[in-house]
């Protein structure tokens, strides 16, 4: 999540998603009233966002496939500690009473806090996912090209779903932004022979404009945090 005076946020300007005068203010306001989860990060890269939900997804549905080929080879036995672990996972999956959760949703304005890991209300998919998918044998036997775009386009729907449930209250996810930003990364940064030159702060510096007034080059000071 881009924050002042760091690199990602004064990349954020640059792109045009982050405001460089008072209509900054509301990006503010929002980012001290948000949640960390996904779905109020900006898109800084312009992704679709069935991409943006099935990432983190995908890493684990990799990671159990993976997993299953080694003990192919190198079988292993679950152990004491490991399944007090996965016992202690499934306990936090339960949720707690729908009206306790309802009022949170109206006093906060967002689902933020239904969005964690003790709450399946608007998590259905999401949760049986995390729960009877993920790490299952028979899943991880399909054909990639089969089942992935099957879950991605379930957590889609349910991202519906969850952007329905927040209009209700006439709110919306605070930071996520469906903006496709042009000319993400140049190709002189892509293409850089020196792992200084691929960082974002050199990005950044290369595509600071000089300040034109000193109140400019105090906002320019501020936001690098210097």
């Amino acid at each position: 999540m881009p924050l002042p005076g760091t690199p990602l946020y004064e990349h954020g300007q640059q792109l045009g998603l982050i405001g460089t005068s008072p209509e900054e203010e509301e990006y503010l306001l929002n980012v001290s009233g948000s949640g960390t989860g996904k779905l109020n990060y900006l898109n800084l890269n312009g992704s679709p966002m069935k991409e943006v939900l099935f990432w983190d997804y995908l890493m684990k549905l990799e990671a159990s496939r993976t997993f299953r080929e080694i003990i192919k080879t190198q079988p292993m036995k679950e152990t004491f500690l490991a399944k007090v672990w996965r016992e202690q996972g499934k306990k936090l999956l339960k949720k707690p009473s729908m009206k306790s959760k309802i009022l949170k949703v109206i006093e906060t304005g967002n689902l933020n806090h239904v969005f964690s890991a003790e709450s399946t209300t608007f998590r259905f998919f999401s949760t049986f996912l995390e729960v009877h998918l993920i790490n299952n044998k028979y899943i991880d036997a399909l054909p990639r090209w089969f089942i992935y775009p099957i879950i991605q386009n379930l957590l889609y729907f349910e991202f519906l779903v969850q952007s329905l449930a927040l209009k209700i209250f006439s709110r919306r996810y605070n930071l996520y932004a469906n903006l496709r930003p042009k000319n993400y990364l140049p190709e002189d940064f892509l293409n850089a022979d020196r792992t200084k030159d691929r960082s974002l702060r050199s990005l950044v510096a290369a595509h600071r404009l000089d300040p034109n007034n000193e109140t400019e080059k105090n906002r320019q000071t501020l936001v690098r945090g210097l």
